[in-house]
């Protein structure tokens, strides 16, 4: 590899006929170069170990989004190729899928997004969740609007501890409540004042979804009282429409049963 003879090194990956201490030395430099074991895999027509290897490299994949996207393409591809039973490719299937969306999660990020944080948008690289959904909700993202902040929200069942999925669920909402003016609305139509608001849009979408509605709310007392939201929550034009709209909220998507 380092003298740049890749096309020599496929050959050695070709058939089965091989004695056994140059299989043996294969095997073992495939062992220290995992990035290149898929080939060999391909070559012998183990189409199943092709998708489990190239699904590895793609979850240890940390500099490019779109060598990670090619990487997930081909392992579907190849388990789809396999002759694995159907319900285990569908398994794979699936499980491919929730990590395409990840992917997917970088590409939908606003290239001005991208530039204020100093993040290279020809070859971005692979971010966690918890940098994915704080970029959708940022104020460089002045353009967001409920769908960018429902993205947020998918993107928690990716964060894998409990204490950090939830102060993160609470910022996406404080700052989806900071995108509009609420101490100088209008009070003498509240409910019309608060579906005209990013927070209560959120909730609508997520009602119109089909999804639990009382999974993804906070509790309102504590949006009263949080820290993020200290310029307004003593204001009390703030406390009456988001009351209001709490009690909107339940009547018609949390206890319309």
């Amino acid at each position: 590899m380092r003298e740049q003879k890749q096309g020599q090194l496929l050959q050695q990956f070709r058939g089965r006929d091989k004695p056994p201490a140059q299989q043996q030395a294969l095997a073992q430099f495939l062992g220290e170069h995992p990035s290149l074991a898929w080939v060999q895999q391909v070559f012998c027509g183990e189409f199943h170990l092709v998708s489990q290897t190239l699904q590895a490299l793609a979850a240890s994949e940390v500099k490019l989004v779109r060598r990670k996207k090619t990487m997930l393409a081909w392992a579907q591809l190849a388990i789809m190729a396999s002759d694995e039973p159907e319900d285990k490719i569908m398994d794979n299937v699936e499980k491919i899928q929730e990590e395409m969306q990840l992917v997917l999660h970088h590409e939908d990020l606003p290239e001005d997004v991208l530039i204020a944080n100093a993040l290279d948008v020809e070859k971005l690289r692979v971010m966690s969740p918890s940098e994915l959904i704080k970029l959708n909700i940022c104020d460089d993202n002045q353009s967001a609007n409920e769908y960018d902040f429902k993205k947020a929200l998918d993107l928690l069942k990716y964060v894998p501890d409990d204490l950090d999925r939830g102060e993160l669920g609470h910022q996406i909402w404080c700052k989806s409540i900071l995108r509009d003016d609420w101490t100088n609305a209008d009070v003498n139509s509240p409910i019309d004042t608060v579906q005209k608001t990013i927070f209560f849009k959120i909730v609508d979408l997520i009602g119109v979804m089909e999804e639990n509605v009382e999974e993804f709310l906070p509790p309102l007392d504590r949006l009263l009282e949080a820290e993020e939201l200290s310029s307004i929550n003593d204001n009390s034009t703030f406390q009456y429409l988001l009351r209001v709209g709490y009690e909107h909220i339940h009547r018609t998507l949390i206890d319309k049963d």
